[in-house]
């Protein structure tokens, strides 16, 4: 199986966490989350860049800034309509293939198993 490079400005508990639960545990994909960009940019896997900036040509996510956050503190949470569903955590479309972080989403949604 073909291992998702996903390249990340810095990596946290939640970041795994939540990085984790979407790929690993909803997709089924393997992943590996890494700081480096010449790993990102000289991989021959797929390559998602999750962050606030692209890197090169590769599929790019912009990150709202909560898996990055090592402190607890309230979430100034302001929902959005996206179709017929609310959404969270918005950031630009222009940014991404997403209008909003769907990382970010899953962790503050989570649910135990």
């Amino acid at each position: 199986m073909t291992e998702l490079i996903v390249h990340v400005p810095r990596i946290t508990q939640r970041l795994i966490y939540a990085f984790d639960l979407v790929l690993g545990r909803l997709l089924g994909l393997k992943h590996n989350l890494v700081t480096d960009a010449g790993i990102a940019e000289q991989s021959a896997q797929p390559v998602l860049v999750y962050g606030d900036k692209p890197l090169g040509n590769h599929l790019f996510q912009k990150a709202a800034p909560l898996l990055f956050s090592r402190e607890i503190h309230m979430q100034d949470l302001q929902p959005f309509a996206l179709e017929d569903v609310k959404g969270y955590f918005r950031v630009s479309p222009r940014l991404g293939p997403c209008p909003f972080d769907p990382f970010a989403a899953a962790f503050l949604y989570r649910k135990p198993f």
